[in-house]
């Protein structure tokens, strides 16, 4: 007896496939502001070059709750660029980036970022 194996998946399409998204759709995510968060430890770098280990986020400000995105807009209405947090105290370095392209950057004290904000944060090898 012959047992003739095939994915069962839907169309014949592999199930580990994933399309890229239309144009129109990948256009408009680009249209959005977002949102980069990265976390640094402070204090002095580990020996042997520093660590590969990268803390960051990139995430559309849409995305936010309602009290986050309040949070980030009058972080940027009230600092200036990269000014903030000391260089030996674990912050976050957010940047806003428009739709028409423009970025602003500012230093946060970790414990100033809203928890819905770090939560996005993940750890990965660089």
């Amino acid at each position: 007896m012959l047992l003739s194996l095939t994915q069962s998946t839907e169309a014949g399409r592999r199930s580990d496939y994933n399309a890229p998204a239309p144009l129109e759709a990948r256009q408009r995510e680009d249209a959005v502001d977002k949102l980069k968060i990265e976390k640094s430890t402070g204090g002095i770098a580990p020996f042997g070059g520093g660590s590969h280990l990268k803390a960051d986020a990139e995430i559309p400000l849409s995305e936010l709750s309602a009290q986050d995105r309040a949070w980030v807009e009058n972080l940027f209405q009230s600092a200036k660029d990269e000014e903030g947090a000391g260089s030996n105290i674990p912050a976050y370095t957010i940047t806003l980036t428009t739709k028409d392209g423009t970025s602003r950057k500012a230093k946060v004290p970790e414990m100033a970022v809203p928890a819905g904000i770090k939560s996005r944060v993940k750890d990965r090898l660089e």
